[in-house]
């Protein structure tokens, strides 16, 4: 198996085990309410409230952030996120970054009354293998 697919296989894991098994055993959701949706790119599971809740108390995406793979690794976050506003460019780097780390994203979602996350799988050879997102409204 290929590092990226360790990556992509290991992150995958650890946050759907994160929400979806800590909020079954908590009793604030059940396995089966995540919706896990095949994309064109892949696919993506997204987190009831609950779960996403679980998945922020667990503190799990912290793991997001370690060397070796924070750099397959991305996150998107709502328009009115606190983190927003930091958003800017690194010269030489594609993309847009922001000043925040993975489990203050998942955490941000956790504190709004809908928020959820949601976990995008994207096939191998591309640049970002897991895409962490914010959703609420």
């Amino acid at each position: 198996m290929s590092r990226n697919n360790r990556v992509r296989a290991g992150v995958t894991a650890a946050l759907i085990a994160a929400g979806i098994g800590t909020a079954a055993v908590t009793g604030t959701g059940t396995a089966s309410a995540a919706d896990i949706v095949r994309t064109s790119t892949g696919f993506s599971v997204w987190l009831t409230h609950g779960e996403t809740v679980a998945a922020a108390r667990s503190g799990l995406a912290n793991y997001l952030n370690t060397s070796g793979i924070a750099d397959r690794v991305a996150g998107h976050v709502e328009s009115d996120s606190r983190y927003y506003p930091t958003r800017h460019h690194v010269p030489g780097r594609q993309g847009v970054y922001i000043n925040a780390r993975y489990q203050q994203v998942v955490d941000e979602a956790a504190a709004h009354p809908n928020g959820r996350i949601g976990i995008l799988v994207t096939p191998p050879g591309t640049s970002k293998t897991v895409v962490i997102a914010q959703y609420w409204r």
